[in-house]
């Protein structure tokens, strides 16, 4: 009767040791995958590169007049806050672009009139760091000087809020 014991307490220990490696080696094999939002392949007479849209890490080389983000690319982000009643004028279609920015964010009517139009860039702190007027239907705001942070980039016509959108800066 002994001898029974120990054969079935034996398989039984062998079951759950081939249960864990087989629970182990489940989760090592997809320690390295990561979710993205897309990604795909380009190639050309210049060469072939492909990328991702959605991962979180990256490393950044510049030279000159190029740059390249290898490895894990930053987050793909529009987000906007609010949009305010807009009265008379409701079909005013304002964008911003592109976000993240490192340089650059250009701010772009596409219906609507822009000559009243005038915007602000308040950081998380709630302090206005740039404020100025829109000066055409596609305006470039220099945000080369500000410290890398999120910010929010409200968009006024006459002194009526529009829009206001939650802008990365890296």
């Amino acid at each position: 009767m002994e001898f029974l014991k120990n054969i079935i307490l034996k398989k039984h220990q062998i079951k759950s040791v081939l249960f864990a490696l087989l629970i182990l080696n489940q989760t090592s094999a997809y320690s390295q995958s990561n979710v993205v939002s897309a990604g795909g392949s380009l190639s050309g007479a210049g060469g072939s590169a492909s990328f991702s849209i959605g991962q979180l890490v990256f490393n950044r080389y510049t030279s000159v007049s190029h740059y390249v983000i290898e490895g894990l690319q930053q987050p793909f982000e529009i987000q906007t806050v609010a949009i305010y009643d807009q009265g008379p004028s409701e079909n005013f279609d304002l964008s911003a672009f592109p976000n993240p920015t490192t340089d650059y964010l250009t701010l772009k009517v596409t219906n609507g009139k822009f000559e009243d139009c005038t915007y602000s860039i308040i950081d998380v702190l709630g302090n206005v760091v740039l404020s100025n007027k829109l000066s055409g239907k596609e305006h470039q705001i220099d945000l080369t000087l500000l410290p890398t942070a999120s910010y929010f980039v409200t968009v006024y016509d006459k002194s009526k809020k529009i829009k206001t959108f939650k802008i990365i800066k890296n």
